[in-house]
Order: C-alpha cells, then sequence, then structure tokens
C-alpha cells in the first residue's frame, strides 16, 4: 500500500494529522491487517491509544486469524493496563507461531504479572531460541527474584545488565537481585546506573523506596 510508504514520511517530517487521514482513507478501501496495525501505531504515539485499540478490535472481528493486527493489539492492550486481554492475544498468537522470540517473552512477562507459574518456563524456552538476549534474560530473571531464587536471578539480571546499560529498569531489576542475594554494595552501585537514566514516575517511585531501604539496611 501506498499508505505505508507516504503516511510515516508524513509522521516523520510533523504531519502526523495528515498521516492518520491518509491512512484512514486507504483503510476504509483496501484495508489490511498491516495497515490497521500501523494505522493504531499512529494513534498511540498520538496519546490515543484507546481509538488505536479500538481500529484493531473492529479489524480482528472480521479477520479474527490476521497476526499481524492481534499481536499490535496485544501490545496496545499492554500499553493500556489491561494484561488480561493482552494475554488472550498472545496466547492465540502462541498457539500459532510457538517458537517467536518477541512473543514467549512478552507473554513470560505478563504471566509473571500475574504469578502465573506458567511464566518461568516460557522465559527459559525464549532464552534457549536467543541465549544472549538481554530483554529475555531480563524477563527470567525477574520472574527468578520473585520466586525467590538469588542465585539465578543474579545471574541472568547480569547478563540483562550488561547487554541494556542505558536501561534503567533493567538496571533496578538487577539492583533488586543484588540486594536480595544480600551484595548491597554491588546492588548500592547498580540503583545508581539506574538512577541516572530516564525513567518513568512509576519506577522512578519505586528506585526511590530501594535506595530508602538501602540506606536504612547500613
Amino acid at each position: 500500500f501506498g499508505a505505508l510508504t507516504t503516511a510515516p514520511i508524513l509522521e516523520q517530517t510533523g504531519n502526523r494529522s495528515d498521516a492518520i487521514a491518509m491512512t484512514v482513507s486507504v483503510q476504509s478501501k483496501s484495508g489490511s491487517g498491516q495497515l490497521a496495525a500501523y494505522l493504531s501505531s499512529l494513534y498511540a504515539h498520538d496519546n490515543n491509544v484507546s481509538k488505536g485499540i479500538a481500529v484493531l478490535e473492529s479489524w480482528t472481528k472480521g479477520h479474527a486469524d490476521d497476526k499481524d493486527a492481534r499481536f499490535a493489539l496485544a501490545q496496545l492492550y499492554s500499553l493500556e493496563g489491561k494484561p488480561e486481554l493482552a494475554i488472550s492475544q498472545y496466547e492465540w498468537l502462541n498457539a500459532q507461531t510457538p517458537n517467536n522470540l518477541t512473543i514467549l517473552n512478552n507473554l513470560a512477562w505478563l504471566y509473571s504479572q500475574k504469578h502465573d507459574p506458567r511464566a518461568k518456563g516460557l522465559a527459559q524456552k525464549a532464552l534457549s531460541l536467543a541465549p544472549q538476549s538481554a530483554a529475555v534474560a531480563d524477563t527470567l530473571g525477574w520472574i527468578l527474584v520473585n520466586q525467590k531464587e538469588n542465585a539465578a536471578a543474579v545471574k541472568y539480571l547480569k547478563q540483562a545488565s550488561d547487554g541494556s546499560p542505558n536501561d534503567s529498569e533493567v538496571q533496578y531489576h538487577y539492583a533488586v537481585a543484588l540486594l536480595q542475594s544480600g551484595n548491597k554494595q554491588a546492588a548500592s552501585a547498580a540503583l545508581a546506573r539506574a538512577m541516572k537514566l530516564q525513567a518513568s514516575p512509576d519506577l522512578q517511585t519505586k528506585e526511590h523506596a530501594l535506595s530508602a531501604q538501602l540506606a536504612s539496611s547500613h
């Protein structure tokens, strides 16, 4: 579709509203899952995630086997704070493409937030497919932190920390694992790295709480 070529140029040049209008027009005449996914991303970038979700829900009602659209929908459900809906989409996608690294990793992470025992196995499977992946090592390591498997958690989160030195959340996870394993000095160093990096307000709150915990433990 021409919209998939032209609309990104419009967005990159600051004309997102024109990019949206063009994509809506093309989608209404000769739509596709790929185009619906792109349109939903435009809405998300425009701080209108709910509208992006509406586009994808409408498309997938009539195209239930469209993997592109359902993957995009799963991502937006997660972004919108609707984990159960995201899990439903990822479970379907995992059944269709059982060795997809991103799907495995995202589903494992969502399961872990729900304390679902399937999280660890999925993360381990994902890491077996990509042993050097910092993102998957972070997912598995954090799952292990929550299961109090401290030595293994530190191992995987060190891999994640080394592979993603500029990711505040990864550094925070590593700091928690180190503190949980009793290594306060290394935990303080990891947390200091995390707090120098850009983080969401929620993560900043967690970082300050961990800093206070470390200070009180000395």
